[in-house]
């Protein structure tokens, strides 16, 4: 190479040599909260691939199906936070990438697909997280074109939009988008507004017919509230740990005392609880689906509620201009309800 190629070469190779090595995560199988484990092996390739298009290095596959086999995690909602930064030491990674599988109806006229992810890093603090579902409706246009033939094509279209919200490059933290519609009248005591909060979500009650609908919406609560600034949220692998370790029943049956008790577990005495009133469809028909949920937060070391809630919608509640808009999919307005909810309960 001649003395003059060389600079030449050099100027060429200068952006590449500038530009900085994608950020790498780790993908962990999403939780089967449908129950529909087959879905994962449609469901995982297009979040990979997804990821990979905003600028992500992906760890995924037999390397991180080793580690949970050898640690013994059965459970994918969560991973104990002493495993998360073991799992990103060992694979080189800066953060995980965790979700579940919220509805899968493949069969039949009317597919519905709804998914939840989040980014945590190494202490168990989220980066990020959203929620995304529809029907195959909802993909229709206004004039019948462009609507998902299957399962596949809608799950594609789902998981793109549930990573449109993901910053490029780098999970950073920002604000939730602000709401549009009215928020629900609730009581909040004032001194929790603006303070850094831990809590701990409990097994919610199931007043509906609908037998998935706690783990839908559990997992909902957990995603939203981990998108707030200022919170820390017990993980669902470090409550169920707690509880073993306290010699406790299950959760959603404990007296004021026994939540004390766990409260030295947990590390925390605010629990969140409350219970799902209606989920599914809603008696507006038109295909919409109706939520109804009622939350508080309890603190167990004084007995006082600090959070109560009861907030209802109808996917028609967002019915825009000719028809568009209206929200079909359950799991997608339950995740309204409940950012709703807690917009009612933090905002200044």
């Amino acid at each position: 190479m001649t003395r003059r190629a060389a600079p030449a070469l050099l100027l060429l190779l200068a952006p590449a040599l500038a530009a900085p090595a994608a950020e790498r995560v780790v993908l962990v199988p999403f939780e089967a909260v449908a129950r529909a484990r087959s879905a994962r092996a449609l469901v995982m390739p297009q979040v990979e691939a997804a990821l990979a298009g905003r600028g992500y290095a992906v760890v995924g596959g037999e390397v991180v199906e080793a580690f949970l086999h050898r640690e013994r995690i059965r459970h994918l909602d969560s991973i104990p936070t002493p495993k998360l930064a073991a799992l990103l030491d060992e694979l080189d990674a800066e953060a995980v990438v965790l979700g579940a599988i919220l509805t899968w109806e493949a069969a039949g006229p009317e597919p519905r697909v709804a998914v939840a992810a989040r980014i945590v890093g190494r202490d168990g603090h989220p980066l990020w997280s959203g929620v995304s579902g529809l029907s195959a409706a909802e993909t229709e246009s206004a004039f019948g074109l462009g609507r998902a033939k299957d399962a596949r094509e809608l799950s594609e279209r789902v998981v793109a939009r549930l990573l449109d919200s993901l910053p490029r490059g780098h999970p950073g933290s920002f604000r939730p988008r602000k709401r549009e519609r009215d928020l629900p009248r609730v009581y909040r005591a004032r001194e929790t507004l603006g303070m850094p909060l831990r809590v701990c979500v409990l097994p919610l009650e199931n007043r509906t017919e609908q037998g998935e609908s706690p783990r839908v919406v559990e997992a909902i609560l957990h995603h939203r509230l981990r998108e707030r600034p200022g919170f820390t949220i017990v993980s669902p692998a470090d409550l169920r740990a707690a509880i073993v370790a306290s010699g406790l029943r299950a959760p959603s049956l404990l007296s004021r005392d026994q939540l004390r008790t766990l409260s030295a577990e947990v590390g925390t005495s605010l629990f969140v609880r409350g219970a799902i009133l209606g989920f599914g469809a809603g008696p507006e028909g038109g295909g919409a689906p109706a939520v109804e949920l009622h939350l508080t937060l309890l603190d167990a070391e004084s007995g006082r509620t600090l959070w109560s809630g009861l907030h209802r919608r109808s996917g028609l509640d967002y019915e825009g201009i000719l028809g568009r808009g209206a929200v079909r999919e359950p799991a997608a307005l339950a995740s309204r309800v409940v950012a709703e909810l807690f917009d009612a309960f933090t905002l200044p």
